[in-house]
């Protein structure tokens, strides 16, 4: 396998901040490899899957750059050691939203999922319940609604893993303005 197939940046977050409009505007530049669709979760959720697996989901096999956008990297734990196995300086870019928004934001999909019955105050006043009881990792992925926010530990925890790799942050409203 070429090092080169591997991706060399990766937009990790935040979930419900604009990735899926970034992922529509980069797909449009043929400079740029991007997967076929955005949120592989190769390195969060599918690594049990083959690197080929992962390499085929990528749209283009000549680019000048090659990256994913998957904010699930930046919430499952073992995704930046994954990524660590096979590209140890990556450049990360983050896109954060207020918390708050990208809370009632990543309720409604929920909502919208048929994943939550709650009214959104109740929702957060449980959710360290939920996620305390969460034995299949459901309420991790789609009740997470304040975790999800805890930016500064995000950040924390991707510098402890790749102390050395560039680092972009992007608030949502300058994207969106």
């Amino acid at each position: 396998m070429d090092n080169k197939s591997i991706p060399s940046f990766f937009i990790i977050g935040a979930q419900k901040s604009a990735t899926s409009s970034i992922h529509a505007l980069l797909s449009q530049d043929n400079r740029i490899s991007l997967p076929y669709r955005k949120e592989t979760h190769f390195f969060s959720t599918n690594f049990s899957k083959s690197i080929d697996w992962y390499l085929s989901m990528f749209k283009s096999s000549k680019y000048l750059l090659r990256g994913e956008i998957d904010p699930s990297y930046i919430h499952y734990d073992n995704s930046l050691l994954n990524i660590k196995k096979y590209n140890l300086n990556p450049k990360f870019i983050f896109i954060f939203r207020k918390p708050i928004e990208r809370a009632y934001s990543h309720y409604l999909m929920s909502i919208n999922r048929n994943y939550e019955s709650l009214s959104f105050n109740d929702a957060l006043k449980i959710e360290s319940d939920r996620l305390n009881n969460d034995n299949n990792n459901f309420s991790f992925s789609n009740h997470s609604y304040l975790l999800r926010g805890d930016y500064c530990q995000q950040i924390n925890r991707c510098k402890n893993v790749f102390p050395n790799s560039e680092y972009l942050y992007i608030k949502f409203d300058d994207f969106i303005n």
